[in-house]
Parts: C-alpha cells; structure tokens; sequence
C-alpha cells in the first residue's frame, strides 16, 4: 500500500486535480499508456517521456529497477540495458547521457573495481 501522497496512478493523480482540461489528460493518459512501446514518438512531448523513461534505466536506480523485473544481477541489467540504447533513442543528448552512465555503471561493475568500492 502506498504512503499518502505517494500513488502515481492516473486515478490519484487525477484527485490531485492539477487543473487540467480533459483534452489535455487525454494527452497524458496518451503518452502514459504507450511510451514504453511504441517504436517512434506520436509528438515532441511523448518523445521526451520515452528519452526520459529509456534514459532513466541506465541510472543507478533505473539498474535497479530492471534487475528487480528481470532477476538479473548489476551486470547483466547493464548489458540488457546499454544494448539497446544507441539504436532506441531520438536525440543526440540522450545517446550522450547514456554512454556517460553506461561508462560509469561500467566502473561499478567491473571485477577490477570491486576491492575498491
């Protein structure tokens, strides 16, 4: 059960009332619903959501959260996600960002490393 004020979900956030118009939640729910499987952006705002969404996986605790779907260990949440991430993006800053935390993840988990840290 989540704490109060912690539930993201469209029902929750809805009760927050943000003062949207029904046009605009359509939008939302819109980009909400496909982002993580749809191979292009239907518009500018879905393509910052789905760089953000993919991005955000080769951070620390995107890592995480793919090892906990998938059962995997850090270093092979790391391969499944640095796979694909040079062909699955749109912007040339979002390559960028994600071959910077892919090098830095690499670090982390890298046999040589692991006395240090």
């Amino acid at each position: 059960m989540a704490l109060p004020g912690t539930c993201r979900c469209w029902g929750c956030i809805r009760k927050a009332d943000a003062g949207y118009t029904p046009a605009t939640d359509g939008r939302i729910i819109g980009i909400i619903d496909g982002h993580d499987s749809r191979p292009t952006a239907l518009t500018i705002e879905d393509r910052i959501v789905q760089e953000a969404d993919k991005t955000r996986r080769l951070a620390p605790d995107g890592l995480d959260t793919v090892m906990d779907w998938f059962g995997l260990d850090r270093a092979q949440a790391l391969q499944l996600c640095s796979e694909r991430a040079p062909t699955h993006r749109f912007t040339e800053g979002a390559r960028t960002i994600e071959g910077a935390l892919i090098a830095l993840e690499s670090i982390t988990v890298s046999p040589q490393m692991r006395p240090c840290l």
